[in-house]
């Protein structure tokens, strides 16, 4: 197809964290969108319910024949584990109990992790964390691929990348979350 990917087809730039500058631009120019910030109180009551139904299918799946059990994990629990990963990114953020209840977050966020098989949770709030700190510098971003077909290998092993590999390059302490 001819698709090529490096690191000079990235738009570099020089400027301040754009997450700060992009919220006060839009708040200057939509004001009224501010009441729509912070946590969502049904959150957990969703992420519960994810859970919970993952756990259920695993019952209800234990004696079906492998075909079965393929077609299902990919169809059905693919797509609640993906919306468990995004789910796990917005508690990293702590927008499932607000920012006064961080051990609620993190608590919240392993329970979410369970049917995913690979504990991330925790580790996965440092680095990304780190990540919105230190975006204008591509030698920090740990979770960045850096070499041929690496775009590719990265969107076929995500789950597995943000688990392992950056802890693997670069070691930040889980208790820093």
């Amino acid at each position: 197809m001819g698709a090529h990917v490096s690191r000079t087809d990235f738009e570099w730039s020089y400027t301040e964290e754009p997450h700060a500058s992009r919220r006060k631009e839009i708040l200057g120019k939509y004001p009224e969108i501010k009441k729509l910030f912070g946590y969502d109180p049904n959150f957990k009551w969703i992420v519960l319910g994810m859970v919970v139904t993952q756990f259920i299918m695993f019952h209800i799946m234990k004696d079906q024949p492998w075909t079965m059990i393929l077609l299902v994990a990919y169809c059905f629990g693919g797509v609640i584990n993906h919306s468990l990963m995004l789910a796990i990114h917005e508690i990293a953020h702590n927008l499932a109990f607000g920012h006064g209840r961080p051990m609620a977050n993190r608590m919240l966020g392993i329970f979410a992790n369970l049917p995913i098989g690979l504990p991330f949770s925790v580790t996965f709030k440092a680095y990304h964390l780190e990540h919105h700190r230190e975006e204008k510098y591509s030698f920090i971003c740990s979770l960045a691929p850096c070499w041929p077909w690496g775009c590719t290998l990265w969107r076929g092993t995500s789950y597995q990348n943000i688990i392992c590999s950056a802890k693997a390059l670069r070691h930040i302490p889980t208790t820093a979350a």
